[in-house]
C-alpha cells in the first residue's frame, strides 16, 4: 500500500491473474473453437454465422498469439503502453478513458543536421540476435554501449565509420578492425539492403534508424583476455549475480560471443540464430495451457523490458556525467598507466648519441607493445652495458632525453618554448611524425614528463580543430615569408599591397593572387600564417595526431584542456623550498653522534639548494632533481616512492651519490662546520658531471 492509500499491484500478481484465466477449461474451449472456425471460414470463404462466438472472430487470426491480442488489447497497447498498476484495470480496452497518450518529443529546428543514436559495439562476428533488458544494461555499463551519440546528416560513409571507432577507441585497443553496421529487425540483426548506388551515408542513417539502436559489429574477433580478465574481476559480484539467474555469463554472450563457460545450448540460441529464432518444443501445442501463459508473459516482459531498458539507459548516462565531472587530469593519465601489464616487459636497448633512432627501432619491432612495462639499457661510448635494474629511474631518463631531442629536432620549429609542425618530406615517407605523437603518449603513460614546448596554435589545432586556431607572423620562422609578410603590413595603400602580394611567391600559392581593395590587408595578414603553419603542413600534422590518438590518447586530450599545462611551455620554476619538500630524510637515532653530523649537513643541503636558487651555484634546481630522480620536473604521475635523502657515513668520500631508481639521493658526511664551500664545490661538479644514468 503506498502513501495515498491504494494498494500497489507487482508484475507477477498481474501474471497470476492471467495465468487463472488462461487455465479456465470453459475459455480454451471458447477460444480453440473461435480459431477453428476462423480458420475454416478463410479456407471456404464462407460467410461467418449469427452466432455471438462467431461474431467475435470476424478479425482473421492466424495464431493463439494474436487472438490474446485481440481479446486483450491492453497487452500490446500502441506504442509500448506500461499496463496499469491498479488490478482492476489489467484487462480493460486499450486506451482507456483519463489514459494519457505518450508525447513525442519535439524536436529543435535550429539543429537539423544532427541527430542521435545509442550505438552498441559487438566484439564478435558470431554475434547475430540483438541485445535486451539486463545484456542491454551489461553493456551500456561497461562501454559497449553510448547513449545518444551525435551523427550528421552532412556525413560521408567513411566520416560515419571513423566516428563510431572514435566512440570505441578504448574497447578497439588502437587495432585497425573493420567493422558493419547492423540494423535490428525481430530481435536479429540484418544488414542494410540499400538500392543500386545507395550508400549508407549520414542522411540515410537518420531514416534508417529511425527509432532503433545502431549496433556495430566487428568483422574479425578483437583478442584482449588481459583486459578481459581485468574486467570480469573488477565485476565479480554482478557477473556471478548473472550466472546464477541465467545460466549462463552475460559478458561471453553480449559482447565476446565466446563459448568458454557458456551453456551450449544457450550459446547456440544466441550466436547461431535463424530467422524464425528458437523453435518451440513439441509438447507445447496450442492444446496446453503453459504455452498461452508463456505467450502472455512474454508480451508483459517486453512491455516491463522496455521501460526498464530506458531506465538502465538514464542511470548509466547519469553516472557517465558524473564520473566525467569528478575525472582528474591525474586520474586520466592513472587509466592509461593501469592499462599497462606489469607481469610483460619490453627491452629498449639505448645509445644517448643516437636515442631517436634506438627510439624508432624498439617500438617497431613485433614484439612491442604500448601496454608493455617499459625496462631500458643504456650503453656508454665503449658499448658497454651500465648494468641497472629498470624501476623507473632509466625509463624517465630516455624519455626526458627523448623530448629532448624532438624539441631540437627539424620535426618542429619555432622558439624555444613554443614549436610548431615543420614540414620535411622525408620526415613524412618515415612516418616519424606519427612516432612523435606515439613517444608523447608513451611517456606520459610509463611516468615521463610531457614535451612543454607545443605552441599554443598546435595545441589548439590537434585539440579543437583548425577553426580554433589564430597564428601570428611571428610564429612564421622562413625569413623571406616573415619579410613578405611585414611589407604586406606595412602596406599604406592599395597600390603598395598589390604590388607587395604580386612581388611574393608564397602568397600567389596561398590564394591571394586578386586584390581588389585596400580592405584585403587585414584578411592577409590572419589567413596567411594559418596556411603556412596549418594548411601547408597538415600531412605532417594529421600524422601527428594519429600517433598521439594511441590508445585513445587524443579524444581524452581533447575532452580535458588541463593537457594543455602538459603540452605547452609554462613558467613554473622549481624553488628551494619545492625541491627540498620533495625528499623524506632519513636520519640516524635521535641524540647519536651520526645524527649530530647528519643534522650539520642536513644545513649544507638546504643552504645549497637556496644559492641555487639564487644562481650562485654551478647548477640548477632543475639539475639537482635530474641527478636525483632523472627528471627535471616531477613526472605528471609522481614517483613509484616517495624520493629519499639519506648520508654516507664515510670519511674518504666526499661527492653525492644517487640511485634514481628508487630513487635515493646520498649525502656525504666527510665535511666541518667551516667546509661549505667545499661541499657546495663538490655537489656541483659531482650533478654536472653525473646527470646521466649510471654515472651518478
Amino acid at each position: 500500500m503506498n502513501s495515498s492509500g491504494q494498494v500497489q499491484t507487482t508484475p507477477q500478481d498481474l501474471r497470476n491473474v492471467v495465468a487463472e484465466i488462461l487455465q479456465s477449461t470453459e475459455f480454451r474451449d471458447q477460444l480453440r473453437s473461435s480459431i477453428e472456425s476462423a480458420s475454416s471460414s478463410r479456407v471456404n470463404n464462407a460467410t461467418a454465422s449469427a452466432t455471438s462466438l462467431q461474431t467475435s472472430t470476424r478479425i482473421p487470426v492466424s495464431s493463439p498469439a494474436e487472438e490474446l491480442r485481440r481479446l486483450f488489447p491492453s497487452i500490446r497497447g500502441s506504442d509500448r503502453e506500461v499496463p496499469s498498476r491498479n488490478l482492476s484495470n489489467a484487462v480493460q480496452p486499450a486506451n482507456p478513458v483519463g489514459h494519457k497518450k505518450r508525447k513525442k518529443p519535439k524536436h529543435n529546428s535550429t539543429v537539423l543536421s544532427d541527430f542521435k543514436r545509442d550505438v552498441i559495439l559487438l566484439t564478435k562476428p558470431e554475434c547475430t540476435r540483438t541485445l535486451t533488458g539486463l545484456k542491454k544494461g551489461w553493456a551500456y555499463a561497461n562501454g559497449y554501449g553510448v547513449t545518444a551519440a551525435t551523427f550528421q546528416k552532412i556525413w560521408t560513409e567513411q566520416e560515419i565509420m571513423h566516428y563510431i571507432s572514435t566512440l570505441f577507441a578504448e574497447k578497439l585497443h588502437g587495432c585497425d578492425v573493420k567493422f558493419e553496421i547492423l540494423i535490428p529487425f525481430g530481435g536479429t540483426l540484418v544488414k542494410p539492403n540499400l538500392a543500386q548506388g545507395t550508400v549508407l551515408d549520414g542522411a540515410v542513417m537518420c531514416h534508417l534508424f529511425a527509432q532503433k539502436t545502431v549496433y556495430v559489429r566487428c568483422l574479425s574477433s578483437i583478442d584482449d583476455d588481459h583486459t578481459r580478465d581485468n574486467e570480469i574481476n573488477e565485476r565479480s559480484d554482478r557477473v556471478q549475480l548473472f550466472v546464477s539467474e541465467n545460466h549462463h555469463s552475460l559478458e561471453d554472450d553480449i559482447i565476446f560471443c565466446d563459448d568458454t563457460g557458456v551453456d551450449t545450448q544457450f550459446y547456440q540460441s544466441f550466436c547461431d540464430d535463424t530467422e524464425g529464432g528458437p523453435q518451440t518444443s513439441p509438447k507445447q501445442t496450442a492444446d496446453s495451457p503453459d504455452n498461452f501463459t508463456s505467450i502472455v508473459e512474454q508480451s508483459f516482459d517486453e512491455i516491463f523490458e522496455h521501460d526498464t531498458t530506458l531506465a538502465i539507459a538514464r542511470s548509466v548516462a547519469e553516472k557517465t556525467i558524473e564520473e566525467t565531472a569528478e575525472e582528474t587530469l591525474l586520474s586520466t593519465l592513472k587509466q592509461f598507466h593501469n592499462k599497462i601489464d606489469q607481469d610483460t616487459t619490453f627491452q629498449f636497448n639505448v645509445f644517448r648519441e643516437d636515442i631517436f633512432n634506438c627510439f624508432i627501432r624498439g617500438v617497431r619491432r613485433k614484439q612491442f607493445s604500448p601496454c608493455k612495462r617499459i625496462s631500458v639499457l643504456f650503453t656508454d661510448i665503449d658499448n658497454v652495458s651500465e648494468g641497472a635494474v629498470d624501476m623507473g629511474g632509466p625509463t624517465r631518463e630516455m624519455f626526458r632525453l627523448l623530448l629532448k631531442h624532438l624539441k631540437n629536432s627539424t620535426l618542429f620549429e619555432g622558439s624555444e618554448h613554443s614549436k610548431n609542425i615543420s614540414l620535411c618530406s622525408e620526415h613524412i615517407d618515415n612516418r616519424h611524425y606519427y612516432e612523435a605523437g606515439r613517444m608523447i603518449v608513451l611517456s606520459l603513460m610509463h611516468g615521463g614528463p610531457g614535451p612543454q614546448f607545443l605552441s599554443e596554435t598546435l595545441f589548439n589545432y590537434i585539440s579543437n580543430g583548425i577553426e580554433a586556431t589564430k597564428p601570428s607572423v611571428d610564429e612564421i620562422m622562413n625569413p623571406e615569408i616573415k619579410e613578405e609578410l611585414e611589407n604586406i603590413k606595412n602596406a599604406p595603400n592599395l597600390i603598395e599591397l598589390k604590388r607587395a602580394v604580386w612581388s611574393s611567391t608564397f602568397l600567389s600559392i596561398a590564394g591571394f593572387a586578386n586584390i581588389s581593395n585596400f580592405t584585403k590587408k587585414e584578411n592577409i595578414l590572419e589567413c596567411a600564417p594559418k596556411h603556412y603553419l596549418i594548411y601547408r603542413t597538415m600531412p605532417a600534422l594529421e600524422q601527428f595526431k594519429e600517433g598521439l590518438n594511441i590508445l585513445g590518447f587524443l579524444e581524452k586530450l581533447k575532452v580535458f584542456k588541463e593537457f594543455k599545462e602538459l603540452m605547452c611551455y609554462t613558467d613554473s620554476k622549481l624553488t628551494a623550498n619545492k625541491v627540498s619538500s620533495i625528499f623524506t630524510t632519513k636520519l640516524s637515532e635521535s641524540g647519536s653522534n651520526n645524527r649530530n653530523i647528519e643534522c650539520k649537513i642536513l644545513t649544507f643541503w638546504n643552504d645549497y639548494l637556496c644559492d641555487s636558487e639564487e644562481n650562485e651555484t654551478q647548477a640548477t634546481l632543475e639539475d639537482v632533481l635530474c641527478f636525483a630522480t632523472a627528471s627535471e620536473k616531477v613526472p605528471p604521475l609522481g614517483y613509484d616512492g616517495q624520493p629519499k635523502l639519506e648520508f654516507l657515513h664515510n670519511e674518504d668520500f666526499l661527492w653525492p651519490k644517487a640511485n634514481t631508481c628508487v630513487p635515493i639521493l646520498y649525502l656525504p658526511v666527510s665535511y666541518k662546520s667551516n667546509e661549505y664551500e667545499k661541499f657546495k664545490s663538490n655537489m656541483d661538479y659531482a650533478i654536472l658531471n653525473g646527470m646521466q644514468f649510471g654515472f651518478a
